[in-house]
């Protein structure tokens, strides 16, 4: 398990992780947010999901009931995340851009210019595997 690098000060805001930090395929990632931050600090449970740039509408991995006491859930890259892209993206696989949204069950998803973006990337050779699964 791999932990992400944090912000320097996490109490004025959303996410602990810092932006733009890449998140490998086939590992797993701790990501961090501020359960203090509100709304967020009013539930015990939160929806964790993640977001392609190509659509912000429909996420590739969503969790709920997700413990909010220590805010920070583990993510592990799948292929899936990497079927909306199209082909304007690295062909390689590397850094195609994700975002992060946690927010409280059963409301709609925070607006983009407030999830956490993230970079999402994979050797050549998983690549070319992951296009194969998909």
């Amino acid at each position: 398990m791999s932990a992400l690098q944090l912000v320097d000060n996490c109490s004025a805001q959303r996410y602990c992780t810092a932006e733009n930090q890449a998140l490998a395929y086939g590992n797993q990632f701790i990501v961090q947010w501020n359960n203090m931050y509100p709304p967020l600090n009013t539930e015990s449970g939160v929806t964790v999901s993640v977001y392609s740039s190509y659509d912000l509408n429909n996420p590739v991995f969503t969790r709920t009931n997700v413990p909010n006491l220590n805010g920070s859930y583990a993510l592990t890259p799948q292929p899936a995340w990497f079927s909306r892209y199209n082909g304007s993206n690295n062909e390689d696989g590397r850094n195609q851009q994700i975002y992060l949204a946690v927010y409280l069950q059963g409301n709609d998803p925070p607006a983009a210019n407030t999830m956490l973006p993230l970079q999402l990337t994979a050797t050549p050779e998983q690549y070319a595997n992951i296009l194969n699964i998909l």
